[in-house]
């Protein structure tokens, strides 16, 4: 709605509004914006913000968002952008399927996102074991750890929220610059032979 409005205000000088970059940088900037909203009662800035990009890889709804999060990842950096590929592994026949998990990254890939992580969810209880055949399918390029889902969150790790903290600087996100535009190339020579 907002790329309709600045449209209509005028604000792109009346060229052609298009998805890339008119829609994928409202988006960004959006998730920029919210990120910085405080979500507790001590109104600081979140440490951190997590997104989450549902939908189908190939679909025309979900392209738009899954460009602005390749850009958004590119824009913040490496240290400061973590994916984390979540994936059902299916139990068909009483035998775990990691096939639709390795054909989902290979298409998140093919639209340009890398996963750093890779969260499976599987149906049944995956032993841990340095050769597992389940998890050495994966296209991961770290060693594979499994952790079952805990019935008592309890048990799960957690750090107590303290008022002192040390000071962060916040993320300040640049602004991809505009390619530079160049004149046709003329192919007569600029000094013509006498």
């Amino acid at each position: 709605m907002q790329v309709i409005e600045a449209e209509r205000r005028g604000d792109y000088l009346g060229k052609t509004v298009q998805v890339v970059p008119h829609i994928t940088d409202k988006i960004q900037d959006w998730i920029a914006r919210v990120a910085r909203i405080p979500v507790d009662d001590t109104n600081e800035e979140p440490d951190i913000c997590i997104v989450e990009l549902g939908g189908t890889v190939g679909d025309i709804e979900s392209a738009p968002f899954i460009e602005a999060v390749r850009q958004l990842k590119r824009r913040a950096g490496k240290n400061n952008f973590l994916q984390i590929h979540v994936s059902l592994v299916p139990l068909v026949n009483g035998e775990q399927k990691t096939k639709p998990t390795q054909q989902a990254i290979r298409d998140v890939r093919g639209a340009g996102l890398q996963p750093d992580l890779v969260s499976v969810a599987p149906t049944i209880y995956i032993p841990h074991q340095p050769n597992n055949p389940h998890l050495d399918c994966l296209p991961l390029r770290r060693k594979a750890r499994t952790l079952h889902h805990q019935q008592n969150r309890k048990l799960l790790p957690s750090r107590p929220r303290t008022s002192h903290r040390s000071p962060q600087p916040p993320l300040d996100l640049p602004r991809p610059q505009a390619p530079r535009r160049t004149r046709p190339h003329d192919p007569t020579p600029r000094n013509p032979a006498p």
